[in-house]
Formats: structure tokens, sequence, C-alpha cells
């Protein structure tokens, strides 16, 4: 049977991104140029929105984990020992694609959204953007954060 029920109002869509007044603007101008997907809206909404001191969602999103355990947030140590795996070279290439991701489109756009919600002391860091890869991948199929 249904376990809960949550209005649509209440739900984080990709749609939501879009049509938000401090966002959606920008996110709307990346997504029509479509160098962006739903996914990258969501992380990178979740990412600004995490960090923002004025967001709605700032409550329920400081209580969701920033870590997990998957090979991309292993210590230096940890992953060394997977050295010569395929998990290991692969762990690496999606490192390096996802920092490239941040660094060529997140990191700018993150910092000057927070810029204009006047919150320009705050840093943004990759870790901040990763910790929203695992919910949108992973709960994407279970219709929880990323569905819209």
């Amino acid at each position: 049977g249904i376990m809960l029920v949550v209005p649509l109002e209440l739900a984080i869509t990709p749609m939501r991104v879009l049509q938000d007044p401090f966002l959606g603007p920008e996110c709307r101008a990346l997504f029509e140029e479509g160098d962006v997907d739903d996914r990258f809206l969501m992380m990178l909404f979740l990412t600004v929105e995490r960090l923002r001191k004025g967001s709605l969602w700032k409550p329920y999103l400081d209580m969701l984990p920033t870590t997990f355990g998957n090979t991309l947030w292993f210590s230096e140590e940890e992953l060394q020992e997977l050295r010569g795996t395929n998990l290991y070279r692969a762990t690496e290439l999606q490192k390096k694609s996802l920092l490239n991701l941040y660094e060529t489109k997140v990191e700018d756009l993150a910092k000057k959204l927070l810029n204009l919600d006047g919150d320009s002391e705050i840093e943004v860091c990759f870790e901040d953007f990763l910790c929203f890869l695992e919910p949108c991948f992973e709960y994407s199929n279970a219709s929880f954060l990323c569905i819209s």
C-alpha cells in the first residue's frame, strides 16, 4: 500500500528548478542550450539551496547525508587498495569527469547564484556538488528526488 504521499508543491523536481524564481532563469538558459540534463539541474539546485542561508529547502537538505559509501568517497589510501582493478580506473575516470563538470559549469554558476542572494562569503566546493550525485542517480529509479 501507499506509505507516504507528498504534495507536488513539496517535491523537488526538474520542473520546479526551471520555475524557481531565484535559480530558474539561469537553469532555463542552460537547459535550452542543451548543455545540461534534468539530473544536472537537480544537482545544481540542491547544491545551491543547501548553501543558501535563506533557502526554504535548507533545513531539509541539511538533514541529508553529505557522504556516501561508493568509491567516489574513498580516501586516497582506500582507493589505492583498488589499484590495478577496473573499479579503480572507473572511479578515477568518473572523478575526473565530475570534477571537469564542476569546474566548467557548476563552480562559477553556483558562486554567481549565491552572490545574487547576498551569500558571497559562502565557498562552494566540489564535495558540495558531489554529495547530490548519489541521490539524484540512485533515487531517480525509486521516484524520489529526481523524477519530474
